[in-house]
This record gives C-alpha cells, structure tokens and sequence, in this order.
C-alpha cells in the first residue's frame, strides 16, 4: 500500500464533506461543490473532521488505486476551499481572444475564428488579449478545458527564420525545447 494511500485527508471547517450511496462523495466549500464517485472496492470512512479510505482487498490493482482514490479526495477538498487555475500565454502575429458574451473567440492564425463555449463550472478571464486564465473547483476540468484550449494551436517546436520565437497557446510556466530546422 502506498504512503499517499494511507493519508488521513483533515477537512476544513468551511467545507462539508457529504458520503453517499455506491460510493458518491459530495464535498461543499466556499468556492463551490464537488460530486465524484470513488471506486466500490474502497470504503470511505468520515470520523469527525478526518476522511480516511479503507480498502476491501488486498490485491495488486486495490494498491495502486488507492493513493489515486485518495488524492482525488484531497484535490475536490483543496478544490472548494481555495479553487484551481491555469493560465496559458497566446503568442502569435495577430494570435488574440476575446470574449464575447458566454462565448470565447480564439483568432489564431486559421481562415476562422475558433468559437470556444466553457463548462457552467469553469470561469474564463482573458488579460489584454493574449492571456487566458481558465478557474474552477475541479482540478481536473481545470486542466481538461486548459488542454483543450491549449489543442487549437500548440507551440511551435522549430525556430523560426532568424529567431526561436515561439508560436502558438502554451501555459504559463511552460517550457518549450525548440528544434533547428531544416537548411537548404
């Protein structure tokens, strides 16, 4: 079993922490309110401001999901109380988004501009056109919707003529190893 596995996960006092039937665990905080359901072979056990996962059996696969049941269990109580955002940089000649209303236009370089509508539960802000910083509760929407956003237009690999400036929706702290290419 691993170490993560075995955690006891302290909850907050602003946060309620809810179990229901076939393993549904619902976790409500300040910031908002998570529901997942957490595989059967584990049972959730909630003693007064601790919840702790137990496992049924002993087998190899029960091991090596138990750290990821518990942490998953961690991050909606992380989520509710502090939230959870990435933000990714839009580099490009006339590479811009903007919002409009419940939608988000991407122009990134295409014939079209990329039409963009965010999950009900993910807050989009758009700094001076070239900064979009997507926010929830969820930590993995989070990182799902940044994904996807990031898809449209990936960064550039290889340097451009005389310079290595890069192209295209990367995050924040990413770091992009470029590729010389090819010469005549």
């Amino acid at each position: 079993m691993s170490r993560i596995g075995d955690r006891i996960i302290d909850i907050p006092e602003k946060v309620d922490v809810k179990l229901g039937k076939s393993n549904k665990i619902t976790v409500k905080g300040p910031q908002g309110e998570i529901t997942k359901t957490i595989d059967p072979v584990f049972d959730i056990v909630k003693e007064d401001d601790t919840v702790k996962l137990k496992a049924e059996s002993n087998e190899k696969y029960v091991d090596s999901l138990q750290g990821t049941m518990n942490s998953i269990i961690y991050n909606m109580i992380k989520g509710v109380v502090e939230g959870y955002k990435k933000t990714l940089i839009i580099k490009g000649v006339g590479y811009k988004a903007k919002k409009q209303g419940n939608k988000i236009m991407f122009e990134l370089g295409y014939s079209h501009p990329i039409e963009y509508i965010p999950p009900k539960d993910i807050d989009i802000e758009i700094e001076d056109d070239t900064k979009v910083t997507i926010k929830g509760v969820d930590k993995e929407k989070v990182g799902l919707e940044a994904a996807r956003i990031r898809s449209f237009r990936e960064p550039t690999v290889y340097e451009s003529g005389k310079t290595n400036d890069i192209s295209g929706i990367k995050y924040e702290d990413e770091i992009i190893h470029t590729k010389v290419g090819k010469t005549v």
